[in-house]
């Protein structure tokens, strides 16, 4: 679960319901509260392991978000690991699209954590309060995310729990990606694992199918449940839903989303091809970069703008593409290499043969995890 708040003026995505939970480190967050040299103004949000307020940092006079482990918490030392995690995840990805650690402590026994302010909305607060974008901020938005991606794979990790709420967009139309604290470090596995093979985690509207069956995941995964975010920001909803997180699951492994063409008849059919090799069930259909997304996100964005000045590239989008070069197509999955002409029909065609394809997945995990059980047992029905 995210551990961000959602209210405007943001580090994340959790909403405050202004009544303190039994057990919440809001107890320790009456105002004017300090921890350190961080004076707590207000609380922002609250998650399943933490709470979130904004707060002044005294010493430089500049506005911070601090998590603070919540106190029910403080005795699990995987939860004090799993804390401690994200900061050294994101300790290390410094980049404009990625909410910054600043530093992390210990406070009168409270764990806690500093982050950079982000004043704004999530992108789920975004599309419900002013509709779906158009193509060209999608593209925007989506071209941001791709960025904070390549970066994060790049460094090794994995975020885990990539959603709308984890999304933030600010005033100056900047998307940063937030909460880590699902995050796995690829190259810095240690004897105790906290994510052990079987152990499920993340959020269910946008779990990769690997991920739900609590099998071991790599970037690609984060890839899945990008282009389950990008499709909830053009449709204005998330491809699978249900009343239950199993219901939901199974969406996953065994259903065919709507077509997003279907549903925006007005995006280049391009786009929505991109968001549909995003969500492939198997990992090895997929996008095997975020750089090979972005390269395609560019050339799409400047397709649309022809005859116009052509969308220009971010430091970060041009590292991530020149990487990608380097690596080469076989790998990246990058699919718009051919003339546009030549793509376009057989899109089109693609496009009115999807409602016709039936797309099965069996469940085969060994997983012990209770929701993989759950899946095996309805699977068998």
């Amino acid at each position: 679960m995210a551990d961000q708040p959602s209210s405007s003026g943001s580090s994340g995505s959790v909403p405050s319901t202004g009544k303190p939970a039994s057990g919440s480190s809001d107890k320790i967050a009456r105002p004017e509260t300090m921890i350190g040299e961080f004076k707590l103004l207000r609380r922002l949000g609250r998650g399943g392991m933490s709470d979130v307020y904004l707060a002044e940092q005294t010493s430089l006079q500049r506005n911070v978000a601090v998590k603070v482990l919540k106190r029910e918490l403080l005795k699990d030392p995987n939860s004090i690991q799993r804390f401690k995690t994200e900061a050294t995840a994101v300790a290390g990805l410094n980049h404009p699209n990625i909410v910054q650690v600043y530093t992390i402590g210990e406070w009168k026994g409270l764990h806690y954590m500093v982050q950079e302010y982000v004043p704004g909305q999530n992108i789920r607060e975004y599309v419900s309060k002013r509709g779906t974008p158009d193509f060209l901020l999608a593209v925007h938005i989506m071209r941001q995310i791709a960025t904070a991606l390549h970066q994060a794979s790049i460094s090794g990790i994995v975020h885990r729990d990539i959603k709308p709420e984890n999304i933030l967009f600010n005033q100056k139309g900047e998307v940063k990606v937030a909460d880590f604290g699902l995050a796995k470090l690829l190259q810095k596995e240690t004897d105790n694992r906290l994510t052990e093979a079987g152990m499920t985690m993340g959020t269910p509207l946008y779990m990769s199918p690997e991920q739900i069956r609590g099998h071991d995941v790599d970037h690609r995964s984060d890839l899945y449940s990008f282009g389950v975010t990008s499709y909830h920001i053009l449709a204005g909803e998330a491809p699978f839903k249900g009343k239950e997180p199993l219901a939901i699951a199974m969406g996953h492994l065994n259903e065919k989303a709507v077509p997003l063409e279907h549903l925006r008849p007005d995006l280049p059919i391009l786009l929505c091809k991109v968001i549909e090799k995003l969500m492939q069930k198997n990992k090895e259909d997929r996008y095997q970069t975020a750089a090979a997304v972005l390269k395609d996100l560019k050339r799409l964005a400047d397709e649309e703008n022809r005859g116009e000045e052509a969308v220009p590239l971010t430091t970060g989008e041009m590292e991530a593409i020149d990487e990608e070069s380097e690596v080469g197509e076989s790998w990246s999955g990058s699919f718009l290499d051919q003339p546009f002409a030549s793509q376009l029909p057989w899109m089109l065609i693609a496009a009115t043969l999807l409602g016709a394809v039936a797309f099965g997945m069996g469940l085969y995990s060994h997983s012990s995890d209770p929701l993989v059980q759950k899946l095996e047992a309805s699977s068998g029905d």
